[in-house]
């Protein structure tokens, strides 16, 4: 590939906002490292476009990220933390090794994988964007944990901003048609599966609750399409934003955010089916 193209380091690129991403930057010019975990997402990756650079890269794992950056020839115009997941349980059945993991995807791996490409950052004139979502604004029953990875990133994106010499923006989503609504559901059903009988029984009205909310939110999601043209204005703009809020699901999800706590969680009661305390 060119090297004198603008280039881009994006994370979580086998699938969903990632890959979008990747795929549509390339169609735009851009040279891109897609990072991904797995060979085959390489070689469907490659086989889908020759203007994308697949690297193995698994975020939590420091040689991995080392050994990915050394494979980029160049500076870079831009990092695009793209990876994540999500999935859901009652904070009382979420074992302490899951929410570990979650937070070293959602939260240490962000970190990571900054710290190690801002040399190349600084060298490309680049700057950050990070996709956060929606639940770090709030948090609903059953997203206790992931809606706290996402706080803690909206708190390292607004450190990020004020001390370095380049600039970071946030993206805002909240449901987008991605694999990640499958992906999230399998783990949720696992996870709820291994929890013992009698308290996966005394939530079941809560968490079926959940799952049908979370079923509609699959249907009403907005397209990828969207997130990717705030992640592109983010790479692009001569004045990119703080925080990119995209759909207005998203608008009002955040403004839901600002409501006195009782207020709010009257809403959620309704919303959902299942009482929860105020």
């Amino acid at each position: 590939m060119d090297r004198n193209r603008r280039s881009v380091l994006i994370t979580g690129a086998s699938s969903g906002i990632g890959r979008a991403c990747a795929t549509h930057l390339a169609q735009r010019g851009w040279r891109v490292w897609a990072a991904v975990r797995h060979r085959t997402d390489a070689e469907h990756l490659r086989a889908e476009s020759d203007q994308v650079a697949p690297v193995l890269m698994d975020v939590t794992a420091p040689q991995s990220i080392q050994q990915a950056v050394g494979a980029i020839d160049g500076p870079l115009s831009g990092l695009v933390n793209s990876a994540g997941v999500s999935y859901a349980s009652p904070v009382e059945l979420f074992p302490i090794h899951d929410l570990r993991q979650m937070f070293e995807i959602n939260v240490f791996g962000v970190v990571a994988v900054t710290q190690a490409v801002l040399p190349l950052l600084r060298a490309g004139g680049g700057r950050i964007v990070n996709i956060g979502s929606v639940a770090g604004f709030h948090t609903l029953p059953c997203f206790g944990p992931y809606s706290a990875s996402k706080r803690a990133l909206e708190a390292i994106s607004e450190a990020l901003r004020m001390e370095l010499d380049i600039p970071v923006s946030i993206v805002v989503p909240s449901g987008v048609k991605t694999p990640i609504w499958e992906k999230s559901a399998a783990k949720t059903s696992a996870l709820l599966t291994r929890a013992p009988a009698q308290m996966a029984n005394l939530y079941r009205p809560l968490t079926d609750a959940v799952d049908r909310s979370c079923e509609k939110a699959a249907r009403l999601a907005m397209p990828v399409s969207r997130v990717v043209a705030a992640v592109e204005h983010a790479l692009n703009a001569d004045s990119p934003k703080v925080r990119y809020i995209v759909g207005a699901d998203t608008r009002i999800r955040h403004a839901f955010g600002l409501l006195p706590y009782r207020l709010r969680s009257w809403l959620i009661s309704r919303m959902i089916g299942v009482n929860v305390r105020s």
